[in-house]
């Protein structure tokens, strides 16, 4: 099942925060997603800075406790990480 998450997923669609733009705080974001067995298995796509990224290539991938962390190249060969915290229920994006 592929989703699109904007905010907390238990509440519908609203707005999410992405950290890490040093200079512009924080900011909107999206991110689309891969769900299977749970929620956001696999990051599809994100906005940053306004603009639609694809992720081309998941670089490294690991789960700690209450998060999934990508390292992923966009279509651009610019590299992110798109961490999903589970308890926050929230995506953060930063560029790597």
């Amino acid at each position: 099942m592929d989703c699109s998450f904007h905010g907390r997923r238990r509440s519908g669609l609203k707005e999410s925060r992405a950290l890490g733009e040093r200079d512009l705080g924080v900011v909107q974001a999206l991110v689309e997603c891969h769900s299977g067995a749970s929620y956001g298995e696999e990051p599809r796509a994100f906005q940053w800075q306004g603009i639609r990224n694809e992720v081309e290539q998941i670089l490294i991938r690991w789960r700690n406790p209450m998060q999934r962390v990508f390292v992923i190249r966009n279509q651009l060969g610019e590299r992110f990480r798109l961490t999903y915290d589970e308890l926050e229920d929230e995506w953060t994006i930063e560029p790597c």
